[in-house]
């Protein structure tokens, strides 16, 4: 189980990635990388009961997730920072 905790976190990582540079939902960036990555487990992983544990635990971390994230969609706000100018330039007087 603590191999699907570790793909999903990393999964959310690349979704905001997904969200801030090309504007894609969240939910929508994380449900497809993360079934995307089920199905991977499925067809490339063992056959054997811990495969399939794994497999399992990412469909269920990809459904709740996306459902939580699509219900959670009006309080996440990704605004990278836009500075008229670099910090480390210092003032020019």
């Amino acid at each position: 189980m603590a191999a699907s905790l570790i793909a999903a976190f990393l999964v959310l990582c690349m979704a905001f990635s997904l969200s801030g540079s090309y504007g894609i939902p969240l939910y929508v960036g994380y449900g497809g990388l993360l079934a995307v990555v089920t199905i991977g487990c499925l067809v490339l992983g063992p056959r054997d009961r811990g495969g399939l544990i794994i497999a399992a635990g990412l469909a269920l971390l990809c459904i709740v997730g996306t459902l939580y994230l699509y219900g959670a969609r009006p309080d996440v706000h990704y605004h990278p920072h836009s500075n008229a100018r670099p910090q480390a330039a210092g003032r020019a007087e």
